[in-house]
């Protein structure tokens, strides 16, 4: 009687490794980001602008602002998601 090996998922190509079901994006892209954020804040040194409200003319603001914004959105959908989520078995078959 002959052994059939097990097969847990698709299969790998050669030189794949396994992330542990964690997928980040790729170093050059992070390294491409941070340079971006880093230009863009150090911008908001160099570049002479009329604040609008007072608390605009804080350095950093935007960025910050931008960082709570997105926060705020990703926290307000995860309290929704608990409240419009389905069960397990919506789509089963009665």
């Amino acid at each position: 009687m002959s052994k059939t090996p097990e097969t847990t998922g698709p299969r790998k190509s050669p030189g794949q490794e396994d992330s542990g079901g964690l997928s980040l994006p790729p170093l050059p892209w992070l390294i491409g980001a941070a340079v971006v954020l880093a230009v863009l804040v150090g911008a908001d040194a160099v570049i002479d602008f009329k604040p609008h409200f007072g608390v605009d003319g804080i350095f950093g603001f935007h960025a910050a602002y931008g960082l709570l914004s997105g926060l705020f959105v990703v926290i307000v959908a995860k309290i929704a998601g608990i409240f419009l989520k389905r069960t397990d078995t919506y789509y089963d078959a009665d």
